[in-house]
């Protein structure tokens, strides 16, 4: 049996987006209690119930958006080894603009950014790759530094232990 929420959002998007609702309405959608918030594999919708009591409509309606787009665009098809966080976070950059320019309200704090407008997935997710990868040599670095920085001050604390009469 699907929640409420579940069904309100359901029919709204069968109302006012139908595009949207056509691609819903093709898949197996079932109602898990062991699941805290959507996952979707191209064939079935799993929601946790509490997901969308926790929701406004515009969010509920958003949510459901966006993983139907992920299905339409092939999206669970296309990670190829990738690693899965980052292709996630790729998809839903993609996506979010597609939903963005078709209306959809967009909540706050979803993954939104300029750069992004009119690019794959494949090129985003090269992008967001190249800046974690830019990330970690930025942190490696800065704990060599501290190292040296470290090492140094050992050395110099040693020197004017060595210093000092006994």
């Amino acid at each position: 049996m699907s929640s409420k929420a579940f069904q309100a959002a359901k029919i709204k998007m069968v109302m006012s987006r139908p595009f949207f609702a056509s691609i819903l309405l093709g898949l197996d959608v079932i109602e898990d209690p062991a699941e805290k918030n959507l996952r979707i594999d191209g064939k079935t919708l799993a929601y946790g119930p509490e997901f969308f009591e926790s929701k406004t409509l515009h969010e509920a309606e958003f949510a459901l958006c966006q993983n139907v787009m992920h299905v339409a665009l092939g999206h669970h098809l296309r990670m190829s080894g990738r690693i899965p966080k980052l292709w996630n976070d790729a998809c839903d950059y993609a996506v979010n603009h597609d939903l963005a320019a078709a209306g959809v309200v967009l909540p706050k704090g979803v993954l939104l950014d300029p750069r992004f407008a009119g690019k794959t997935a494949e090129s985003i997710y090269a992008v967001l790759q190249a800046e974690e990868e830019q990330k970690k040599r930025q942190e490696q670095q800065q704990q060599q530094r501290l190292f040296r920085a470290g090492r140094s001050m050992f050395l110099v604390l040693l020197i004017k232990q060595e210093q000092q009469p006994v």
